[in-house]
């Protein structure tokens, strides 16, 4: 394959071609989803996974799921099922349980579809770190939450890059 590149194209490897194809289908997800001003913090990181999602199912990363997927999903349910019964009894104590029943349906909804997909394939060697910089900085979220801390390692460079989104999104 890297061959047949490397004749139409100096230097195009399949790496290559699979990095900016990846990156590709990244942006265009990033581009067309909707951030509304009232959407919370998990809500903003599940549109960033599920564009990492469209990544893996483009660049069919395929994993298969653990043996114990099942059970850990039928303990999230039930946890889910527990907080939602829950009678806060102060407005400080409801506020805290609405953002973790936020976070665990983004997480359950997460889990159901991702459950035959590595996503950290895509981040760790497909997708171009800045354009999910760039994005996140454009929502107002860390790059650093979506990152592995072995990841942010690997990619600290992106701290100093001046990529604004509005260019990436042209």
């Amino acid at each position: 394959v890297n061959e047949f590149f490397s004749k139409c194209l100096k230097g195009l490897t399949a790496k290559v071609f699979r990095t900016y194809h990846a990156t590709n289908t990244l942006v265009d997800y990033l581009k067309n989803v909707k951030i509304q001003p009232n959407d919370g913090y998990f809500t903003k990181l599940y549109q960033a996974k599920m564009a990492n999602l469209e990544v893996a199912i483009t660049c069919n990363h395929k994993k298969t799921p653990p043996k114990t997927w099942e059970e850990t999903f039928a303990r999230k349910q039930e946890k889910l099922t527990k907080w939602v019964n829950t009678k806060p009894k102060t407005e400080k104590q409801a506020q805290k349980l609405k953002e973790r029943i936020e976070k665990l349906k983004l997480d359950i909804e997460l889990s159901k579809k991702t459950k035959e997909y590595n996503l950290n394939t895509s981040l760790k060697n497909y997708i171009d770190p800045r354009v999910y910089k760039a994005w996140l900085d454009k929502i107002d979220i860390d790059w650093t939450k979506l990152y592995t801390s072995s990841l942010q390692k690997k990619f600290s460079w992106i701290e100093k890059a001046k990529v604004k989104w509005d260019e990436i999104a042209k």
